[in-house]
């Protein structure tokens, strides 16, 4: 089933500064308060001056994961004598002699954490203002996660009923856990928590609602698959992708921080992969795909999953009037689905739950209810679009990312697929595969493919190799939303001006020939 494109997240941030703002709940219970429109800021308790942020991955191979699953892709012929001398990036070998797939490498099974609610008051760690009752959630939670030994917790406990601020240097192993902690599942390093903060969201659910956990390997450069030099080329555009993708930070699971109807972070790493981008570069690489353990049956039933989840949230969304409904229309309505047929082969072919019922009809009814309100006073004023966003636990500047550009709502779809697929039986090897060293193996493959792709369309296309210029924008237009690449090849043919969008706009701001 064929649904309507649309460009995921084309401007929306993906690191942020973590301050909590003003009339925002500090209480985290999974969700993530994101604030809108700040520039990557690795320090989370440092404060800086609002910037348009750029999206996350969306594609590849000419496929920007909002259609149906087609079979699986085949490599793009490069084009003869574009590959140039070797750059300094690496690109995972899943096709050469010394990078031989590792068999049988899916992640063991894990106990999953239980999620907690984190009630802090005030921020945590370097530069925080440390009250002792915030200070002891966070040590307690950092030693249910494992990152705190029972020796150091018993050692630093804080007392909670305490008043006066703790300093750093009395717990000097509580900000190594947290260090560490941030280091692999937030790629920050600041060693500071603020209440509504991405370390926060990750510590109080480090899961996001689905069966799978923090991968330690996120953090090391040599996991993943064993790598080789990418051409100069394409490793200048790589570089430039991570840059505006999610900066110089440290490497990390790095979560994307718009949140979404799912409650499931759309993507991860480097160059936040999807998990259906992620499904679809596996998929095309069959080797990559065993090196986590992955053979064709279990990438098929990841797909079943991906297809049969895009299909029922397309089918929800139709299920809401145009406008929205009554929020006890609303709840009529999830009632009466969860209850027949439909809800029924929903479960069964997403392994989503009745939560995820309710929270895709609530993102339906928050995208009737959005549409044509001009503001988030406006859209709130209506008690039953208040009543439907508090239930989704949006935060102020996720709505108005929203409503600023409505063309990224294609995020809370691309939320619900990640969600399915990482709540599989697969779920945790998909996601080592997602964030092993960072992402960066998967999302190299990815944009050499993309290279490869554009450049051999060019030629095909044009009559001729397309300028490095060219190969760049157009193989960031590939890596975000390739249904953009028809727009811009036009544009070439027709002599006019290469026709791009703002993400490669911003992404060539960090492009270097």
């Amino acid at each position: 089933m064929r649904v309507p494109r649309e460009p995921r997240n084309p401007l929306s941030p993906i690191r942020v500064n973590d301050r909590t703002p003003p009339g925002e709940t500090a209480q985290v219970r999974g969700r993530r308060d994101t604030p809108e429109g700040f520039q990557r800021n690795p320090q989370e308790g440092t404060s800086q001056q609002p910037r348009v942020r750029q999206p996350a991955l969306e594609a590849h191979q000419g496929r920007d994961g909002f259609d149906s699953p087609t079979a699986r892709f085949q490599r793009a012929t490069p084009v003869a004598g574009s590959a140039a001398e070797a750059g300094t990036l690496p690109i995972p070998a899943v096709e050469t002699q010394q990078a031989a797939p590792v068999e049988g490498t899916a992640a063991e099974a894990v106990t999953l954490p239980a999620p907690v609610t984190l009630n802090l008051t005030g921020s945590v760690g370097n530069g925080g203002i440390n009250n002792p009752a915030d200070v002891r959630q966070v040590q307690d939670r950092l030693r249910e996660l494992g990152y705190l030994s029972d020796a150091n917790h018993s050692a630093e406990q804080v007392d909670a009923a305490g008043t006066e601020p703790i300093t750093t240097q009395a717990m000097p192993q509580t900000m190594e856990a947290l260090l560490r902690f941030q280091k692999e599942v937030v790629g920050a390093s600041d060693g500071n928590i603020s209440p509504s903060g991405p370390t926060a969201f990750s510590l109080a659910d480090p899961t996001y609602g689905t069966q799978s956990t923090i991968n330690p390997r996120a953090a090391d450069p040599t996991a993943g698959l064993p790598v080789t030099t990418l051409p100069h080329p394409v490793a200048q555009i790589a570089q430039a992708i991570e840059a505006a993708e999610t900066g110089n930070g440290p490497l990390g699971e790095k979560p994307a921080l718009l949140r979404n109807g799912s409650g499931t972070p759309a993507s991860f790493g480097k160059g936040q992969l999807i998990g259906g981008t992620a499904l679809g570069v596996l998929a095309g690489n069959p080797e990559a795909a065993r090196h986590y353990g992955l053979d064709d049956e279990a990438l098929r039933s990841l797909q079943d999953i991906a297809t049969a989840t895009r299909e029922a949230y397309t089918d929800i969304y139709e299920r809401v009037p145009a406008g929205g409904d009554t929020e006890a229309g609303l709840q009529s309505r999830i009632a009466e689905y969860t209850g027949s047929e439909e809800g029924t082969r929903f479960r069964e072919e997403t392994g989503l739950g009745d939560e995820d019922i309710e929270n895709m009809f609530r993102t339906a009814q928050l995208r009737r209810q959005m549409a044509g309100v001009s503001s988030r006073e406006a859209l709130l004023a209506n008690p039953d679009a208040a009543a439907n966003v508090e239930a989704l636990g949006l935060g102020n500047r996720d709505l108005n990312a929203y409503l600023d550009r409505p063309a990224i709502h294609g995020e809370h779809r691309e939320g619900f697929i990640t969600r399915a697929l990482l709540s599989s039986e697969h779920g945790q090897a998909l996601r080592d595969a997602m964030t092993d060293n960072g992402g960066i193996p998967m999302s190299r493959l990815l944009i050499q493919e993309n290279y490869e792709m554009v450049t051999s369309r060019g030629e095909r296309e044009l009559g001729r190799p397309l300028t490095g210029l060219e190969a760049a924008q157009a193989t960031m237009i590939a890596h975000n939303g390739p249904s953009a690449l028809d727009n811009f090849f036009a544009s070439l043919r027709q002599g006019r001006p290469a026709e791009v969008t703002p993400y490669v706009t911003h992404a060539m701001e960090f492009w270097r020939p």
